[in-house]
C-alpha cells in the first residue's frame, strides 16, 4: 500500500507546487507586473508539469482500483499523451532555461550570438511556444504509435516487469524519446558548463583584483548556475531510469523507477521554487 499511496500522493504533491507556482506569478501579473523571460518560462514549465501530474495521478489512481478501467482506447492515448507532453515539454523547457542564462551572463564582442543576445528578451515567448507546439507534435507522434498498454498494478511482483510508463515499443518510438530527452540534456550541459567556467574565471579575476570572490550580483549567477545543475541532474538520471526500463531488471529496479517518474514534477518544481526568490518569499 506503500507504494500504491506515493504513486498517487507524489503527483498530487507536483500539482499543487505547479499551481502554486503559476498563482504566484499570475498574482504578480494582476498587480501590474511585468513577468520577465525567466518568470516566463519558469510558468510554461509550471503549466507543463500540471498536465504530467494531473495525467500521472489519473494513471496511477486506474493501476490501484481494478475497477476502473480504460475501456476505450482513446482514454489511454488521453493519458499517455498528457504524461509524455508534460515530460518533452519539460526537458525543452529546461534546456531554454539553460540557453537564456547562457546567453544573459556571457558578453559576445559580434555575430549572431551579439544580436541574439540584445533581442533574446523579446525571443524567450516566442521560443516557448515554438517549443510546445513542438513537444505536442512529439508526444503525439509517440502516444499514437504506441502500442495500447493494459495499466497494471506496478507492486504485483509477477508483473513488475511487464509495466512501464515508457515502454517503448519500436524504434521510432525510441527515437522519438531519446531525440526529446538527450537533445536539451545536451543543450543544457554545454551551456550551463559555459557558465560555470566563465563564473569561475571571474570569481579568480575578482579575488585576485579586489581580494574577495564578488559581490551579491556574482551570488545570484552562482545560484542560477547550482539551479540549472541541479535540472540537469535530474532529468538525466530519470532519462537513465528510462532507458533502463527497456532491460531485463529486478522488481526493485521498477519499483524505484516507478517513485521516480511519479515524482518527476514534485522534485522538479522545488528546484525551481529553491531557485527563485520570488517564489521562496
Amino acid at each position: 500500500m506503500i507504494l500504491e499511496a506515493i504513486g498517487i500522493v507524489n503527483p498530487l504533491q507536483g500539482l499543487f507546487l505547479n499551481v502554486f507556482i503559476m498563482s504566484v506569478n499570475f498574482q504578480y501579473w494582476m498587480r501590474g507586473d511585468i513577468l520577465n523571460p525567466i518568470d516566463q518560462i519558469i510558468v510554461a514549465l509550471s503549466f507543463s508539469g500540471i498536465f504530467y501530474s494531473l495525467a500521472k495521478c489519473a494513471k496511477n489512481t486506474i493501476a490501484l482500483c481494478p475497477i476502473l478501467t480504460l475501456s476505450v482506447r482513446y482514454d489511454y492515448y488521453i493519458l499517455e499523451f498528457s504524461i509524455t507532453y508534460g515530460f518533452f515539454s519539460s526537458c525543452w523547457l529546461s534546456a531554454c532555461l539553460c540557453w537564456f542564462f547562457f546567453m544573459k551572463m556571457n558578453n559576445f564582442k559580434a555575430g549572431g550570438l551579439l544580436w541574439m543576445k540584445m533581442k533574446i528578451d523579446a525571443l524567450v515567448l516566442r521560443l516557448i511556444l515554438a517549443l510546445e507546439l513542438f513537444s505536442i507534435l512529439n508526444s503525439l507522434l509517440y502516444s499514437f504509435t504506441s502500442e495500447i498498454k493494459t495499466i497494471v498494478n506496478v507492486t504485483a511482483s509477477a508483473k513488475a516487469n511487464q509495466t512501464s510508463d515508457y515502454k517503448l515499443g519500436n524504434v521510432f518510438n525510441t527515437g522519438l524519446l531519446i531525440f526529446n530527452c538527450i537533445i536539451p540534456i545536451l543543450i543544457s550541459t554545454v551551456t550551463t558548463g559555459h557558465i560555470i567556467v566563465s563564473l569561475y574565471k571571474h570569481t579568480q579575476r575578482m579575488k585576485k583584483n579586489m581580494g574577495d570572490g564578488g559581490g551579491p550580483s556574482l551570488e545570484v549567477h552562482k545560484k542560477a548556475a547550482c539551479t540549472l545543475t541541479s535540472i540537469i541532474i535530474f532529468n538525466s538520471i530519470v532519462f537513465a531510469m528510462m532507458m533502463g526500463m527497456t532491460l531485463p531488471t529486478a522488481n526493485i529496479f521498477n519499483w524505484i523507477s516507478y517513485t521516480l517518474f511519479s515524482s518527476y514534477a514534485f522534485v522538479l518544481s522545488i528546484i525551481l521554487i529553491l531557485g527563485n526568490s520570488r517564489l521562496l518569499q
